[in-house]
């Protein structure tokens, strides 16, 4: 009884820590890492529950799992409330379809079936290959304008449209991952959509990296005038320090927000899967819909929205 009482409270020190440090200790990589596996946490608790009728002096303990459930939940119990200043809305909709490929991903039929599926008037693809973008001319003529930047790297980028666009590449930066910013004209107001790819931060270089690209996002949305979309792997979960300044900063509204969690990443591995693939919008754009679809082979799963004005 005494080694489960210690390997309980162990466990409990280990989520509280893991809960809560990245939101003591922001501006480090490796901690920013811990604040994206909130709903895992609540898992978790809930699962030690029990537990506590089997310890002695359950006080701490029943208050620490009390106050990590709230803190925890504190985070996705917003994503399931609908905003109706966020999905209220008449007339058309306009349907975006944003796919992570994966450069490596050799999967094109399941890609391309997709894309005819869900017919999206844009469609954002990340990590454009060469041989990505030579599949995707199997679409034809169906969207009609396009901006293109294959790499051979995983930071190609492109976006394809039916509606007509002005659109240009933009770096943000002189250093960052290419980014595509589009014009299109949609209920006769001007809609600026952004398709970016921040590099994940797997060190503090790359974390450091990442989060100057989304000042340079937020810089670039103010000098819009009118509806924008953010779109893309920001390879930042909905729960860091760092996208809630996003949101902020940007006075960005998150399309998740009454569609629930909609993990997207790792495709694989959905116990540990959480939400790096965004859509973010502002000005008067409402969300009709929001759904994560079926795996294209990528490590992302693909994201669906339909707005409207």
């Amino acid at each position: 009884m005494k080694i489960f009482n210690f390997i309980f409270k162990i466990i409990l020190v280990g989520l509280a820590f893991a809960a809560i440090i990245p939101h003591l200790i922001p501006n480090y990589w490796l901690t920013d890492i811990f604040s994206h596996f909130k709903l895992q946490y609540v898992v978790l608790l809930i699962i030690l529950l029990p537990s506590l009728f089997l310890i002695k002096n359950k006080l701490f303990p029943i208050i620490l799992i009390f106050f990590l459930l709230v803190w925890n939940s504190s985070f996705i119990v917003p994503l399931y409330l609908q905003d109706s200043n966020l999905t209220k809305t008449a007339g058309d909709s306009l349907s975006i379809l944003s796919m992570n490929l994966l450069a490596s991903n050799t999967n094109y039929t399941e890609a391309l079936e997709l894309i005819r599926e869900k017919d999206p008037d844009v469609l954002v693809v990340l990590e454009l290959s060469p041989q990505w973008e030579k599949q995707l001319q199997e679409l034809g003529s169906r969207f009609a304008f396009r901006q293109m930047y294959p790499q051979k790297n995983n930071f190609g980028i492109g976006i394809l449209s039916k509606i007509p666009m002005n659109s240009s590449v933009t770096d943000l930066g002189k250093f960052f991952p290419p980014s595509i910013l589009s014009e299109l004209e949609f209920n006769g107001q001007p809609v600026f959509i952004l398709a970016t790819h921040p590099v994940p931060p797997v060190n503090q270089d790359m974390f450091d990296f990442r989060n100057d690209q989304l000042e340079e996002i937020v810089k670039l949305s103010k000098r819009q005038n009118g509806n924008f979309i953010l779109v893309g792997d920001l390879n930042t979960s909905s729960y860091s320090n760092h996208f809630q300044k996003l949101l902020e900063d940007g006075n960005f509204k998150d399309s998740r927000k009454g569609f629930g969690i909609a993990s997207t990443w790792p495709t694989d591995y959905h116990i540990f899967r959480t939400t790096l693939d965004h859509f973010l919008l502002k000005g008067e754009l409402k969300v009709l819909k929001r759904t994560t679809e079926k795996s294209i082979g990528s490590d992302h799963l693909p994201v669906f929205l339909e707005v409207g004005l």
